[in-house]
């Protein structure tokens, strides 16, 4: 996430960016975007351990499980 920042020149990313490897290397393309929230790259994508923490039994959707998800 650190490095999206410096290449977008903005905390938000937006419908229509390329996010980028630590190499600045685009691996993913921010095609659409059917949240009801704003996404930030201050903090590392969520997971499943994030959600623990927070409390949540169970599974709850995550950042790092969807990404994985989409690399099929």
């Amino acid at each position: 996430m650190e490095h999206i920042r410096p290449t977008l020149t903005r905390i938000f990313p937006e419908v229509g960016d390329d996010l980028v490897s630590n190499r600045r290397r685009p691996i993913l393309h921010f095609l659409e975007d059917t949240s009801p929230g704003r996404h930030d790259t201050l903090i590392a994508a969520c997971d499943s351990h994030r959600y623990a923490l927070l409390g949540c039994i169970g599974y709850h959707d995550n950042c790092t499980d969807n990404f994985h998800a989409a690399r099929v």
